[in-house]
Protein backbone atom coordinates (compact mmCIF):
# COMPACT_ATOMS: atom_id res chain seq x y z
CA UNK A 1 0.00 0.00 0.00
CA UNK A 2 2.99 2.82 0.27
CA UNK A 3 1.31 5.25 1.42
CA UNK A 4 2.31 8.65 -0.25
CA UNK A 5 1.53 11.80 1.73
CA UNK A 6 1.49 15.34 -0.17
CA UNK A 7 3.07 17.99 1.65
CA UNK A 8 0.73 20.61 2.50
CA UNK A 9 2.02 23.52 0.01
CA UNK A 10 3.47 26.53 1.44
CA UNK A 11 1.32 29.78 1.96
CA UNK A 12 -2.08 30.52 3.97
CA UNK A 13 -3.73 28.39 6.07
CA UNK A 14 -6.53 29.55 5.83
CA UNK A 15 -6.32 30.45 1.84
CA UNK A 16 -6.35 27.13 1.30
CA UNK A 17 -9.13 26.19 3.81
CA UNK A 18 -11.18 28.48 1.64
CA UNK A 19 -10.04 27.37 -1.62
CA UNK A 20 -11.83 23.88 -0.31
CA UNK A 21 -8.84 22.50 -1.75
CA UNK A 22 -7.32 19.31 0.85
CA UNK A 23 -4.17 20.42 2.82
CA UNK A 24 -3.49 17.02 2.19
CA UNK A 25 -4.08 14.37 -0.31
CA UNK A 26 -3.14 10.79 1.03
CA UNK A 27 -2.44 7.78 -1.96
CA UNK A 28 -1.86 4.09 -2.25
CA UNK A 29 -0.96 2.01 -5.08
CA UNK A 30 -4.80 1.91 -5.64
CA UNK A 31 -4.94 5.92 -6.06
CA UNK A 32 -5.83 8.41 -3.92
CA UNK A 33 -7.96 7.13 -0.88
CA UNK A 34 -8.05 10.22 2.11
CA UNK A 35 -8.54 13.85 1.54
CA UNK A 36 -7.24 16.12 4.86
CA UNK A 37 -8.30 19.64 5.23
CA UNK A 38 -6.58 21.38 8.13
CA UNK A 39 -10.10 23.18 10.13
CA UNK A 40 -7.44 25.10 12.55
CA UNK A 41 -3.46 25.74 11.82
CA UNK A 42 -1.30 22.56 12.22
CA UNK A 43 0.60 22.52 15.60
CA UNK A 44 2.42 20.17 17.92
CA UNK A 45 -0.63 20.13 20.83
CA UNK A 46 -3.86 19.77 19.22
CA UNK A 47 -4.83 19.26 15.26
CA UNK A 48 -8.65 19.28 13.87
CA UNK A 49 -8.67 18.17 10.76
CA UNK A 50 -11.33 17.18 8.26
CA UNK A 51 -11.43 13.84 6.48
CA UNK A 52 -13.40 12.71 3.28
CA UNK A 53 -12.60 8.99 3.03
CA UNK A 54 -12.95 7.96 -0.73
CA UNK A 55 -11.27 4.61 -0.68
CA UNK A 56 -10.70 1.59 1.96
CA UNK A 57 -7.64 0.82 4.01
CA UNK A 58 -4.68 -1.44 2.95
CA UNK A 59 -7.19 -4.97 2.84
CA UNK A 60 -4.43 -6.64 4.76
CA UNK A 61 -2.70 -4.68 7.50
CA UNK A 62 -4.07 -2.47 10.41
CA UNK A 63 -2.63 0.21 11.18
CA UNK A 64 -1.97 2.63 14.43
CA UNK A 65 -1.49 6.42 14.61
CA UNK A 66 0.50 8.91 15.94
CA UNK A 67 -1.56 10.42 18.30
CA UNK A 68 -4.44 9.98 20.17
CA UNK A 69 -7.44 11.34 18.63
CA UNK A 70 -11.32 11.55 18.96
CA UNK A 71 -13.34 10.69 15.29
CA UNK A 72 -17.16 11.92 14.87
CA UNK A 73 -18.42 10.81 11.44
CA UNK A 74 -20.33 13.81 9.47
CA UNK A 75 -21.93 11.64 6.59
CA UNK A 76 -21.24 8.34 4.83
CA UNK A 77 -20.45 5.37 6.94
CA UNK A 78 -17.64 2.74 7.27
CA UNK A 79 -16.47 -0.47 9.20
CA UNK A 80 -13.96 -0.03 11.69
CA UNK A 81 -11.61 -3.51 11.42
CA UNK A 82 -9.50 -4.43 14.28
CA UNK A 83 -8.12 -7.97 15.27
CA UNK A 84 -11.60 -8.18 17.68
CA UNK A 85 -13.64 -7.80 15.35
CA UNK A 86 -15.85 -4.85 13.28
CA UNK A 87 -18.16 -1.90 14.01
CA UNK A 88 -20.14 -0.13 11.95
CA UNK A 89 -19.96 4.02 12.12
CA UNK A 90 -22.41 5.65 10.96
CA UNK A 91 -23.32 9.55 10.62
CA UNK A 92 -22.77 11.65 14.17
CA UNK A 93 -21.12 8.19 16.24
CA UNK A 94 -18.49 9.63 18.18
CA UNK A 95 -15.14 7.34 19.03
CA UNK A 96 -12.27 7.76 21.36
CA UNK A 97 -9.06 5.83 20.26
CA UNK A 98 -5.16 5.66 21.82
CA UNK A 99 -2.78 5.86 19.67
CA UNK A 100 -1.71 2.46 20.37
CA UNK A 101 -5.24 1.25 18.55
CA UNK A 102 -4.91 -0.97 15.56
CA UNK A 103 -7.37 -0.57 12.99
CA UNK A 104 -8.41 -0.22 9.10
CA UNK A 105 -11.01 1.97 7.80
CA UNK A 106 -13.37 -0.39 5.21
CA UNK A 107 -16.12 1.91 3.17
CA UNK A 108 -19.20 0.84 2.55
CA UNK A 109 -19.84 -0.60 -0.97
CA UNK A 110 -23.15 0.00 -3.10
CA UNK A 111 -23.68 -0.61 -6.87
CA UNK A 112 -21.63 1.80 -7.65
CA UNK A 113 -18.47 0.91 -5.54
CA UNK A 114 -17.03 2.42 -2.10
CA UNK A 115 -19.06 5.48 -0.88
CA UNK A 116 -17.48 8.18 0.27
CA UNK A 117 -17.27 9.79 4.51
CA UNK A 118 -16.30 12.50 5.87
CA UNK A 119 -15.51 12.60 9.12
CA UNK A 120 -13.82 15.29 12.04
CA UNK A 121 -10.97 14.12 13.95
CA UNK A 122 -9.70 15.55 16.91
CA UNK A 123 -6.06 14.57 17.38
CA UNK A 124 -3.28 15.23 20.52
CA UNK A 125 -0.04 15.60 20.52
CA UNK A 126 2.59 13.36 18.80
CA UNK A 127 3.11 10.13 21.05
CA UNK A 128 4.93 7.47 19.05
CA UNK A 129 5.42 6.37 15.28
CA UNK A 130 2.92 4.39 13.65
CA UNK A 131 2.79 2.23 11.07
CA UNK A 132 1.09 -0.95 9.79
CA UNK A 133 0.69 -4.32 11.45
CA UNK A 134 0.49 -7.49 9.25
CA UNK A 135 -0.74 -10.81 10.53
CA UNK A 136 1.62 -13.80 11.23
CA UNK A 137 1.00 -17.26 11.06
CA UNK A 138 1.53 -17.66 14.47
CA UNK A 139 -0.83 -15.64 15.40
CA UNK A 140 1.83 -12.88 15.95
CA UNK A 141 1.79 -9.45 14.48
CA UNK A 142 4.70 -7.61 12.25
CA UNK A 143 4.96 -4.27 13.17
CA UNK A 144 6.18 -1.94 9.56
CA UNK A 145 6.78 1.29 10.20
CA UNK A 146 4.79 3.45 7.70
CA UNK A 147 7.71 4.83 5.72
CA UNK A 148 8.62 1.17 4.90
CA UNK A 149 5.48 -0.23 4.13
CA UNK A 150 5.09 -0.97 0.16
CA UNK A 151 2.74 -1.63 -2.50
CA UNK A 152 3.21 -5.64 -1.59
CA UNK A 153 1.69 -4.64 1.31
CA UNK A 154 1.47 -7.72 4.18
CA UNK A 155 2.86 -9.89 1.84
CA UNK A 156 6.46 -8.49 1.53
CA UNK A 157 9.36 -9.68 3.14
CA UNK A 158 10.52 -6.67 5.38
CA UNK A 159 13.08 -8.26 8.16
CA UNK A 160 14.67 -4.72 9.18
CA UNK A 161 11.47 -3.89 10.39
CA UNK A 162 10.22 -7.15 11.73
CA UNK A 163 9.49 -6.22 15.28
CA UNK A 164 7.45 -8.54 18.04
CA UNK A 165 3.68 -7.33 19.10
CA UNK A 166 4.80 -7.16 22.43
CA UNK A 167 7.63 -4.81 21.98
CA UNK A 168 5.55 -2.82 20.31
CA UNK A 169 2.83 -2.87 22.72
CA UNK A 170 5.33 -1.57 25.38
CA UNK A 171 6.93 1.29 23.36
CA UNK A 172 3.62 2.75 22.43
CA UNK A 173 1.72 2.12 26.65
Amino acid sequence: MSAEVSTPEPGSWFQKLRSRRPHQVIRCARGEYLRRWFLVPQNRFVNVYLHKFVGSDDPTALHNHPWRFLSLVLSGAYVEVTEHGTQRRSPFSVAYRPAHHRHRIQLIRDQDGERPCLSVVITGAHQQGWGFFCPRPDGRWRFIPWGDFTAGGCGDNATASDHRSDAVRRRSS
